[in-house]
């Protein structure tokens, strides 16, 4: 697709900014892109690991309750729900997690960004999906 740069990079679409753009070229498009982007959300039961017993799906706040005071490692997929590439990837993730959880205490987790888009702004997520440790020897790695 003319939209895509390859199998492993994510789609245009896919890039949280994409909403942003539309947003700025008119009101009636970015509504039915809004209302449909929640239906397929809806439709998929969001979170990629709801269900997960080795990947925790985090909101904001427990993020900053679980992640950051931690000193243990932990690895955070930051995704959104309606992302193909981040549908196709979720299932290696959670096997990743289950054959390194509790490993040195790391823990592995999600975080859905086309339902908590602002705080994964703020962490600088740019593209879906992307993956980040934190408290690694060696400090935060990235992607």
């Amino acid at each position: 697709s003319p939209m895509c740069d390859g199998p492993i990079r994510s789609c245009a679409w896919a890039r949280p900014g994409a909403m942003a753009a539309a947003q700025r070229r008119g009101g009636g498009a970015t509504r039915r892109w809004r209302l449909w982007l929640s239906a397929l959300g809806a439709a998929q039961g969001q979170g990629l690991f709801e269900h997960s017993r080795t990947v925790r799906e985090l909101t904001p706040e427990a993020f900053e309750a679980s992640v950051r005071p931690s000193v243990s490692p932990w690895f955070v997929d930051f995704y959104a729900h309606w992302c193909p590439h981040c549908q196709n990837f979720a299932p290696m993730w959670e096997s990743v997690a289950k054959q390194l959880a509790g490993r040195q205490g790391a823990e592995f987790a999600g975080v859905d960004c086309a339902v908590h888009y602002e705080f994964c702004s703020k962490m600088g997520v740019e593209y879906y999906p992307t993956m980040r440790g934190f408290h690694v020897a060696g400090g935060e790695l990235e992607d």
